[in-house]
């Protein structure tokens, strides 16, 4: 009969469900010793000689009281544990096993719930009542358009009690209230503007947890009422080494799409020289257009500088609009084509003749690069007084823009911080991190602002600021919370910010737990 140990440790190292493999544990950080790190210390193991006959059998551990006691002082201390066999020698034989068998266990997210692993503690606590928990979910992310609905849900339990009220709240506004199960409730994205939209459980003891996400609501999507994919360069006129057709030259073998773009030198680096040189577009017309923003993929590697321009009166005179430095580091450029929008409002607005310039220069003869070519291009204006069905009723409702013009502002997108355990725990003396992203490519560098926006100061972030370019908005990048030793035995707390313009910012509380606080907790086992 076949017989093997399987051995329980602790995972010595935090990682994040979302990005750990065999090799990885978190989405920058590798494991050193593939498939996991784990403390040397052996807190159980099971033998079984039939692993066939222990096809949906629960498999128990005693866990020492000391590890969950330390999880309790130090949360996070706990990275969950680690089942691994006795003797493991990849292929052959082990311990009477060979490199057929297969022992599979349920996960977390198993389809059956009854099936999936869970902890149980006995314990004995001061008393008290424990307050209920609530999670929140929503069935759109980040930012949404004027009058979408929206679908909260929330569960709420109580471990040692029963929930009485679960209400949803818009701004402070009550929009919801349940005294019983399903939590769910539509909720229509208006007005304009961020909405702090909050779900508050209480139990029959009147304890109550509340849950908060953040969602902005922005205007009607711009419409497109012009494009240009550049079949052909009809009407262009190009100065220097810009030129029409099909690109050959650092990875770039076509348009976006398409064969052709236009470009600076398409088959070589550029080789420009005093003064700058420009790709200028025909007159295109504007009239009665308001917000308008010129739309165009990109695919840029210039180490010199390059602008955009606008002219609404037929090119006699221009206003720049956009401009960029250049980069000699290659691990800036452009790696794909990518989507730019520029606002040329103040240009185009009910212009007739409108013109658009590519310009590139003056080149320092020192560095070149491959160069800016651009492909499909389009104008798009913001939504005007008139009749629009917002409500989705099938009847139009009337809006009336007034004077907002193409002032009016729309959240783009949602910065998005994580970090490990549910709570942002922090010892006093320690640190701990925090990976930090956008939620979808934006259309220039975004500055993300770091700071603690209140609380005890004892807590401090390791950077002011992180800038994202439209290359590396997905790449994380990490931000220390630091809780400075100090000679009292308060805990306390700091709210941390990350914002960043027309993005909904990202908050949490940081948590200091102060080490010189007797927190022990009393736990036990109950055999029976």
């Amino acid at each position: 009969a076949l017989r093997q140990d399987l051995q329980l440790y602790e995972v010595s190292k935090n990682w994040q469900e979302s990005a750990v493999t065999w090799n990885t544990r978190t989405i920058s950080s590798s494991w050193i010793v593939p498939g996991g790190e784990y403390h040397a210390t052996l807190l159980g193991n099971i033998a079984f000689s039939n692993v066939v006959a222990l096809s949906g059998q629960w498999l128990t551990f005693d866990i020492p009281v000391s590890v969950i006691e330390g999880w309790l002082a130090d949360p996070t201390s706990n990275n969950g544990f680690y089942l691994r066999p006795q003797e493991d020698k990849g292929g052959g034989s082990a311990g009477g096993w060979t490199a057929k068998d297969l022992v599979q266990f349920a996960s977390s997210e198993h389809g059956t719930s009854s099936s999936r692993p869970k902890l149980e503690i006995n314990y004995s606590g001061p008393g008290g009542n424990l307050p209920p928990v609530c999670e929140v979910e929503l069935s759109e992310d980040g930012a949404v358009v004027l009058g979408t609905d929206v679908d909260i849900t929330a569960s709420a339990s109580d471990l040692d009690g029963s929930i009485t009220s679960v209400q949803f709240f818009d701004n402070g506004q009550l929009i919801a209230d349940f005294t019983t199960p399903p939590y769910q409730h539509t909720w229509r994205a208006m007005p304009m503007g961020l909405h702090m939209l909050e779900v508050v459980a209480t139990d029959d003891s009147g304890a109550s947890t509340t849950n908060a996400v953040e969602m902005g609501v922005r205007w009607l999507e711009q419409s497109s009422f012009f494009t240009n994919n550049l079949d052909d360069a009809v009407g262009w006129t190009f100065e220097g080494e810009w030129e029409y057709g099909q690109p050959n030259y650092s990875g770039i073998v076509s348009g976006h799409t398409g064969t052709n773009a236009i470009g600076t030198d398409l088959d070589s680096y550029y080789n420009f020289r005093e003064p700058i040189h420009f790709a200028t577009s025909p007159a295109m017309d504007c009239s009665d257009r308001v917000g308008v923003h010129l739309s165009f993929w990109r695919y840029l590697k210039s180490a010199d500088p390059v602008c955009i321009e606008a002219s609404g009166d037929n090119g006699n005179t221009w206003h720049t609009l956009w401009t960029y430095s250049g980069t000699r580091d290659s691990s800036k450029h452009d790696t794909s084509w990518n989507q730019m929008s520029v606002d040329i409002s103040a240009a185009a607005d009910n212009k007739s003749q409108v013109k658009v310039r590519f310009g590139l220069g003056p080149e320092d003869g020192s560095y070149s690069g491959a160069g800016f070519y651009i492909d499909d291009i389009g104008l798009l204006d913001s939504p005007t007084n008139g009749l629009y069905d917002i409500d989705s009723d099938g009847l139009e409702d009337t809006w009336e823009l007034v004077t907002y013009g193409s002032s009016l502002t729309a959240s783009t997108g949602t910065v998005v911080a994580t970090y490990q355990d549910a709570e942002f725990i922090v010892n006093e003396g320690a640190n701990k991190t925090v990976d930090v992203v956008l939620n979808g490519q934006p259309l220039n560098t975004v500055t993300v602002q770091v700071a603690r926006t209140s609380g005890d100061a004892d807590i401090t972030v390791s950077v002011p600021e992180l800038v994202f370019t439209t290359s590396t908005w997905s790449n994380a990048q990490t931000v220390t919370i630091s809780a400075a030793q100090d000679g009292d035995t308060l805990d306390s707390l700091a709210t941390i910010e990350f914002t960043a313009p027309d993005f909904i910012k990202a908050q949490f509380t940081a948590q200091e737990y102060d080490d010189d606080k007797d927190r022990t907790p009393v736990v036990g086992n109950d055999p029976g």
